[in-house]
């Protein structure tokens, strides 16, 4: 191997349907884009299966935090750092569900599905905000706010804004989108 670009490469990016639920297009989520990929918004992006207009790049262009090189130990985002657990299920993950159970009146008991579904959303910003193996949020984190300002932000779409879905299929799909 010459350290040349293989057409394999190209398909390590995000492509520009996934990155539409971050940039803008179907849904503005900036923070967690930040988070979750290198360079954003300016990431590569590419379509699945189309092997010439794909853009080529020599790099990754998953977040791996602000350290440097291999040993970096406190990064936020999706990996967190070489000695973090690796989590099997996330806490998000189960709000989703649960609030997806609520929706067809499962397990009313743990809450409605609007409040899983915000649960979930707020979840999801503090596990990528968390730093390293430690697990702890870094000063000024607030996820708390990071999920009402991406609510607000995209207030007049039924994916984020729950109160906005009108039908159980919009609300079940606003809870998967997350």
């Amino acid at each position: 191997m010459d350290g040349t670009i293989t057409q394999p490469a190209r398909f390590f990016i995000p492509s520009k349907y996934v990155f539409s639920f971050y940039d803008g297009t179907k849904l503005d989520d900036k923070t967690r884009g930040k988070l979750v990929y290198k360079g954003f918004p300016d990431t590569p992006t590419g379509q699945l299966a189309d092997e010439t207009n794909n853009p080529a790049t020599q790099q990754y262009t998953w977040f791996i935090g602000t350290g440097t090189g291999r040993t970096a130990s406190d990064a936020a985002g999706i990996l967190k750092s070489r000695s973090a657990a690796a989590p099997l299920f996330f806490a998000s993950e189960t709000y989703f569900l649960l609030a997806e159970a609520a929706l067809y009146d499962y397990l009313s008991s743990e809450g409605d599905a609007k409040t899983n579904f915000v649960k979930g959303i707020e979840a999801s910003f503090a596990f990528l905000e968390k730093e390293g193996a430690a697990n702890t949020l870094p000063s000024g984190a607030n996820p708390s706010q990071d999920t009402q300002d991406y609510i607000t932000t995209n207030s007049s779409s039924y994916l984020a804004n729950f109160d906005i879905a009108g039908t159980t299929d919009q609300k079940l799909e606003a809870i998967i989108t997350q």
